[in-house]
């Protein structure tokens, strides 16, 4: 394979792989503990379409979810940090939004054998204590967001679940 083979056969395997991350359409599995070779099926058809191998192409899977998630991370506190400088949260109050997040966040890995309709359930139920909780301190949810990040437009086809508060903020 020469280097330019090689170098389109990078592009087009990383540019499949940004698109199925932001798209939140790849989930990322491990291998069994027999090693089996269980991937996700986009894993297997770039494997299989550019001859490479399954592990590699896993392992750049998960060290690009690893970095996308290190991102959105690192913008989700500087936004909370702006919220604590411009008055709109106290520290306190930042630290109980983040706790609530991260406890929201966390719930969500165990929900992959859930139906659909189980896991919309579960989103309403977490948006109804976030409501709650902004009620009870006096905070109005809208101001939270990020600036030009209307509902619906912060996670793509989740609705904003993914990133921020987008999936507080809808009204169903």
């Amino acid at each position: 394979m020469n280097k330019q083979q090689l170098t389109k056969i990078t592009a087009t395997s990383l540019a499949v792989a940004a698109f199925a991350l932001v798209a939140g359409t790849a989930t990322l599995h491990s291998v069994n503990a027999e090693g089996s070779g269980n991937y996700p099926p986009i894993v297997q058809r770039i494997a299989e379409r550019f001859g490479l191998n399954p592990d590699e192409v896993q392992d750049e899977f998960q060290t690009m979810h690893e970095e996308h998630k290190a991102e959105r991370e690192a913008q989700h506190n500087a936004h909370l940090d702006q919220l604590v400088s411009e008055g709109v949260l106290t520290q306190e109050e930042r630290e109980e939004l983040e706790a609530m997040h991260e406890s929201h966040m966390a719930d969500r890995y165990d929900w992959k054998d859930m139906t659909a309709e189980e896991r919309m359930a579960k989103r309403k139920e977490q948006r109804t204590e976030m409501e709650a909780w902004a009620t009870e301190n006096g905070i109005d949810l809208s101001e939270l967001h990020p600036k030009g990040q209307g509902m619906g437009k912060m996670g793509g086809r989740h609705g904003g679940d993914m990133h921020g508060f987008g999936g507080y903020m809808q009204t169903n």
